[in-house]
């Protein structure tokens, strides 16, 4: 999978709060601006909440399970950045960021545990391209580090 994101040059300041069915909420905040002569960068916070509601309702469910209100949740933090830099036939990239994720999830309506998970990623993608002629020498180094810790 090739995944190809805008410059930081191709983004703009913005500031976004999105609102969804089953208490989804996502807040986002993100700065980009030119540093220098042919040097751009920006900057990504995102926080995303999700709580989804139990399938049916009722109230003998309610009663077995107390907390069959919310079945599956979820808290997500991002933090994010990408730097750009192009001078001649040299252009340079790098992006990486961090993210923290949060779930839980009640597995049935009898059962009052809730299964939970917590996930860390640290992830980083720098690039280097050379233009010869028509040709160009890519070059690409990344780092993918994740830890994940899970309970019932």
């Amino acid at each position: 999978v090739n995944i190809i994101t805008r410059k930081s040059s191709d983004r703009r300041d913005s500031a976004a709060t999105i609102i969804g069915d089953r208490g989804t909420r996502l807040y986002e905040l993100r700065l980009a601006g030119e540093l220098g002569e042919g040097f751009t960068a920006s900057l990504t916070g995102n926080f995303t909440r999700t709580e989804k509601k139990g399938g049916v309702e009722t109230s003998l469910a309610r009663q077995a399970a107390p907390n069959f209100d919310i079945k599956d949740w979820a808290d997500i933090f991002l933090v994010s950045y990408r730097l750009d830099y192009e001078q001649g036939r040299a252009a340079l990239f790098s992006e990486g960021g961090f993210t923290r994720d949060e779930e839980g999830y009640n597995a049935s309506a009898g059962d009052l545990s809730i299964d939970a998970s917590e996930k860390r990623t640290i992830y980083m993608n720098n690039q280097a391209r050379i233009r010869f002629g028509e040709d160009v020498l890519g070059i690409r180094v990344g780092l993918r580090d994740l830890w994940q810790r899970n309970e019932r």
